[in-house]
């Protein structure tokens, strides 16, 4: 301080530590709050820690001289750390500038993003409200096309009762189980529900009229009509019934069947003992037949018996797809155990009384063939249509073994008595003309050469 009136921030060089111990005892003398402190006021500070002395002008004197020191110290070392750090300094300054130019380009770069990105959201938005209203255009074309289909579905019962009356009783059959097919894609609607029940009740009441083209599915089989009409019974759910049924329009196929064939080959002698509006009983009608027509005869009843029957491995064989189907959607619908190795088919009810009764039912067959068999005395028919009739018989029989199991010994036994008596007779008529073509020769004695055999006598034609 000079005059006591201005102050002097310069110590002389020899007041200074004079080693680096002293300037560092000196630093470490400074007060911690000069560096920790933003915005610290240091004349307050050191009034405060002169509050408790008398403000002596000593005291003064010392503290202003060493707060003196201290900060020229600090500027000392606070001009040698610049100028050690200057190269560094300068080259992050020029650092600086480029990272400034880069983030400049960044900040340049990030507002064509933000701008892109601006676009691409009004566009998005653009593009998300055309694809909500074109979705809402496709939900309500669904909905309409639904409420047309549901409207259709209520005319459709009207119209299953048109066809009854018209009698169009399969029309009528396929129209309801196409309906209710239909009927399960909005099945969630409580009206659509009683629509089904509806349709229900009309061919429950129809079923009279259902079990008559199931009657003519035995005798002339057609996969599309006898799927609508399998359909309608498992709507209806008594398929135990329905199996009861089919075996007992195959018997009476059986029986029809026979009948007529053999009605169009004695029609002539029908004629002369009674007139065709009178019901002529199986076996009656088998003594109609003559040893001419029965060859013809049986040919003709055995292909209606096994067209019948050819029919029945047709039903069988759909009744098998159908329940391997149910079958694989059940194995999608949940999942089967690994521990089966072979897959599982569940038997249907029809499936299952079909192959229980394939023995039966070609027995059944078989008796109307092996009446027909049996009526007709074969001992005064030539040896060729005898063997004919054998080889006719034994087909029929192979087919029974083949397809159904049943070699049916019933014929087996008809076609052994039937030769045994064939053959006896005939054996005796040759005997007999064997004995009256010695009886009416006379014999000479003939030479012959030492070298004649007994192979070497010529044979009879009359005898052959």
């Amino acid at each position: 301080m000079s005059n006591g009136t201005q102050t002097d921030f310069t110590v002389d060089e020899k007041f200074m530590p004079a080693t680096e111990d002293a300037s560092t005892e000196l630093f470490e003398g400074i007060d911690e709050i000069y560096f920790s402190e933003i915005g610290f006021k240091a004349v307050n500070h050191e009034l405060e820690k002169l509050s408790d002395t008398l403000f002596e002008t000593e005291d003064l004197q010392k503290e202003i001289f060493k707060l003196k020191k201290q900060m020229q110290l600090v500027s000392r070392k606070i001009t040698s750390f610049v100028a050690k750090n200057s190269l560094e300094f300068n080259k992050n300054v020029e650092n600086l500038d480029v990272i400034q130019k880069e983030a400049e380009t960044l900040l340049n770069l990030i507002k064509q993003l933000r701008r892109l990105v601006t676009f691409c959201r009004k566009k998005c938005r653009a593009s998300s409200t055309v694809l909500a209203i074109e979705f809402k255009r496709q939900k309500m074309l669904k909905i309409k096309e639904e409420m047309v289909n549901i409207q259709k579905l209520y005319k459709t019962e009207f119209r299953l009762k048109e066809l009854i009356e018209e009698g169009s009783i399969f029309t009528f059959v396929q129209l309801a189980v196409e309906t209710i097919t239909e009927i399960n894609k909005y099945i969630e609607y409580s009206s659509i529900k009683q629509l089904s029940s509806n349709i229900l009740v009309i061919l429950r009441k129809e079923i009279l009229k259902i079990d008559k083209l199931l009657e003519e599915q035995v005798c002339s089989f057609q996969l599309k009509h006898y799927f609508y009409i399998y359909s309608v019974y498992e709507l209806i759910g008594n398929l135990e019934e329905t199996s009861r049924k089919l075996q007992s329009y195959f018997k009476l196929a059986f029986q029809n069947s026979s009948q007529t064939s053999l009605a169009s080959i004695c029609i002539n002698s029908m004629e002369n003992h009674q007139s065709m509006d009178d019901q002529i009983d199986y076996l009656e009608l088998c003594k109609f037949v003559n040893q001419k027509s029965f060859t013809r005869a049986l040919i003709e009843v055995g292909n209606s018996l096994v067209n019948i029957l050819a029919n029945y491995h047709l039903i069988l064989k759909f009744h098998i797809e159908e329940d391997k189907k149910k079958t694989i959607s059940n194995e999608n619908d949940s999942e089967i155990s690994e521990c089966f190795d072979a897959q599982i088919i569940d038997k249907g009810v029809l499936q299952k009384s079909m192959l229980d009764n394939l023995f039966q039912i070609f027995d059944y067959s078989a008796t109307f063939y092996n009446d027909l068999l049996s009526s007709m005395d074969l001992e005064h028919l030539k040896i060729d249509q005898f063997i004919r009739i054998m080889e006719i018989s034994e087909r029929f029989r192979l087919f029974g073994q083949r397809h159904f199991g049943n070699s049916c010994s019933l014929i087996a036994l008809t076609l052994e008595n039937k030769s045994k008596s064939f053959f006896a007779h005939y054996h005796m008529e040759r005997i007999d003309e064997i004995h009256m073509f010695l009886e009416s020769e006379t014999f000479t004695l003939c030479p012959v050469s030492v070298q004649f055999t007994l192979f070497d006598l010529p044979v009879s034609l009359f005898i052959h």
